[in-house]
């Protein structure tokens, strides 16, 4: 079963959008996988805000790739796990502002990479 994102590293630049690097790494299956990184910002009541990524996800690690806003992790031959990191941007018009904000990042839409072969 794939984990929840283990670490973000966030940034604020000198405009309001969100810069987050994320590692995701899962069970090494045959069929691989197939995820969408969810950007929210966490209000103090706990409460989830969705933020959209400005631009196409970017895959920073050899064991993923990504379109658009899906990334996938393909099955290694030897490997018991499988990471990946990506990195993306927040659009830089967010309801709160990106210095006051906490970051989450939830995979959606989990499933089996589509078919393409091994890594």
């Amino acid at each position: 079963m794939a984990e929840s994102v283990s670490s973000v590293a966030l940034t604020s630049g000198r405009s309001s959008s969100i810069q987050v690097k994320a590692r995701s790494r899962a069970q090494n299956r045959p069929e691989g996988w197939s995820f969408e990184p969810f950007l929210a910002l966490v209000g103090l009541d706990g409460s989830r805000l969705p933020v959209a990524w400005d631009d196409p996800l970017e895959v920073l690690s050899r064991e993923g790739e990504a379109d658009d806003s899906i990334v996938v992790m393909r099955a290694k031959p030897t490997a018991r796990v499988v990471r990946v990191t990506v990195r993306g941007v927040s659009v830089a018009d967010l309801p709160i502002p990106a210095s006051e904000s906490a970051v989450e990042v939830v995979l959606r839409s989990l499933g089996a990479a589509p078919t393409g072969g091994q890594s």
